[in-house]
This record gives C-alpha cells, sequence and structure tokens, in this order.
C-alpha cells in the first residue's frame, strides 16, 4: 500500500532563497541519508518505540505521527485532524506493515478527537500556531507501550540544548525540474506544493517527491530559539523532519530518561530549513483539561 504523504500532512514555510543552485544540491546530498532527515531507523530495543505511534487517515490517505501520553491518549499535531475521529487508524509498530496486513493486533480506531480551539490551519502569522489535538483511542494498549512523561521544567531547555525528534515521514527529498505549463494538471500541482517555482513567472519550476516512508525513525538537532508557545529548530544541516513527521515526539534527555518536550508541527518546503515544534510544556494545562473532558 502506497500512503499519500500529501500537504495537508505537513504545514510549511514557503522558503525563498536567492541561493537556488546550493539549496537544490544540499538536498540532493540528503537523499542517501538513511532516515527521517539524516537519522536511523528505530529499534524496539530504544524507548522511542515504546511510545511513538503512527497515524494513518483513512479518507486522505495521509500519515503523520504521534505520541502516547496515557494508555488510551495521543498528542499529535492539530494539523493532522483533518475530519472526524473515525478516518483515523493508530498504528503500533516500527513501521506500517500492520496497516498493509490490516493486523487488528497493532491497530487501534481513534474514538474521539480534540483540536486545540485556537488553531487556524491558514495562520496568516508564522508565530504560535497552537498547532495541537489530542486523539483518544478504543481497545487495550498492545503489550511494549507505555506513555512518556512530559517535561514540566521549562528552565532545562536553553538554545543550543541537543534534542531528538521521532517520526514515520519521508527521509529524502527529490527535486525534478518542469516546464510551466498553463493547464489544468500544473495549476492544480501548483496549488496542492507538488511543484514549486520560484518566481511568478514560472521560469524554475520543480516537482517535489518525498522519498521513502512508513517507517520509525529519529534523528537529533539543537533547539534554536523559543517563541511563547513554541520552539524553534535549525535543520539545515542534514538532520530533521519531514512530510508525515508532524506531530510525533520532540524529546528531551537526561541521561537514560526521556520526556515529550514538543510536537511536530511544520518546517521548510524541503525539509532543510528552519522547522518549528508547538512547545507542549506550555500546554500542560490544556493536556489535563482535554483528559478531563475525553473520560
Amino acid at each position: 500500500m502506497k500512503h499519500g504523504l500529501i500537504t495537508l500532512s505537513f504545514l510549511f514555510f514557503i522558503s525563498c532563497s536567492d541561493q537556488k543552485t546550493s539549496q537544490f544540491q544540499s538536498i540532493t546530498q540528503n537523499q542517501i541519508n538513511p532516515a527521517i532527515i539524516g537519522g536511523i531507523d528505530v529499534p524496539l530495543s530504544n524507548p522511542i518505540s515504546h511510545f511513538t505511534v503512527g497515524l494513518y487517515d483513512k479518507k486522505l490517505g495521509s500519515i503523520c505521527t504521534g505520541t502516547l501520553i496515557q494508555e488510551d491518549l495521543i498528542l499529535t499535531a492539530a494539523h493532522c485532524i483533518e475530519g472526524s475521529a473515525s478516518n483515523l487508524v493508530i498504528i503500533f509498530g516500527l513501521d506500517f506493515t500492520a496497516l498493509d496486513a490490516n493486523n487488528l493486533k497493532s491497530l487501534r480506531s481513534a474514538s474521539r478527537v480534540k483540536v486545540h480551539s485556537d488553531f487556524k490551519k491558514n495562520n496568516p502569522s508564522d508565530l504560535d500556531w497552537n498547532d495541537i489535538a489530542v486523539v483518544q483511542f478504543s481497545g487495550s494498549l498492545p503489550e511494549g507501550y507505555s506513555p512518556v512523561e512530559i517535561l514540566n521544567d521549562l528552565k532545562l531547555l536553553k538554545q543550543k540544548t541537543p534534542v531528538l525528534m521521532a517520526g514515520f515521514g519521508a527521509s529524502g527529498v527529490d527535486l525534478e525540474e518542469v516546464s510551466a505549463k498553463k493547464d489544468k494538471k500544473f495549476k492544480k500541482d501548483l496549488e496542492s506544493g507538488d511543484i514549486v517555482c520560484y518566481d511568478k513567472k514560472f521560469t524554475q519550476c520543480y516537482r517535489i517527491t518525498f522519498l521513502g516512508s512508513d517507517r520509525l525513525r529519529s534523528t537529533e538537532a539543537s533547539i534554536e530559539g523559543f517563541t511563547e508557545k513554541e520552539i524553534r529548530m535549525n535543520e539545515a544541516h542534514g538532520q530533521g523532519t519531514c512530510v508525515g513527521d508532524s506531530g510525533g515526539p520532540l524529546l528531551y534527555q537526561n541521561k537514560d530518561i526521556l520526556t515529550l518536550i514538543g510536537v511536530t508541527s511544520r518546517g521548510s518546503q524541503f525539509c532543510d530549513g528552519p522547522a518549528v515544534y508547538t512547545n507542549a510544556t506550555e500546554y500542560l494545562d490544556w493536556i489535563e483539561q482535554s483528559k478531563k473532558e475525553l473520560k
């Protein structure tokens, strides 16, 4: 089964650089990376695999990632919730094999969802989107899984603090130069983000293909800065998240203990620049209230 990694599963910053050639060269080099973007496959022995799950929207054919925060609750991004809970399937495993095989032992159906009331999909500002949601699912928790704690001490997070991110998203980006056309298909692909052009005259256009998905991977980067409710990262060094990783965990590690600090929200068009994560610690009250409402 091929899962459509559509634009709806990841909200992009459209970053137009004057240094187009060097930018595209760096993307080509990143294609050789075996995982997330510059990361590695997560084994069963890694604690990340014990609380990170896949989300599949049956209606849209799109994938996201989520984090287990309670035995029946998943924390994810608001923009991953495009419709009713009945459209969502939660995948427990290192890849999406269970979904392809319809292995009910590793699949759960979402029963209720709660999206932050102040989330706006087409936010005119690039700051503090409130891109956060919780998904409740029915059925017991599969063996080997346990919720992760959310960090409650923001003082531990500073600029240049190393953090981990994980997800089931693309591991690379392929660009194919295309000629601009005035037909309906070109216009549709342009509007959906499948084709990107760097000026209004359409003199330089590229079709984007995201490579490799449906496997749980992780990588490491450093915090670049903070806004009131978000964490900013610079993923221009070949390590970061991409399409399909939306909603996945941003993690702080202290010795052998992992705590959740963020939710993957959005990033650069080619997954090689600025990236934004909802600061989960700033939403602790909202998360606790959501838990009560979903009981």
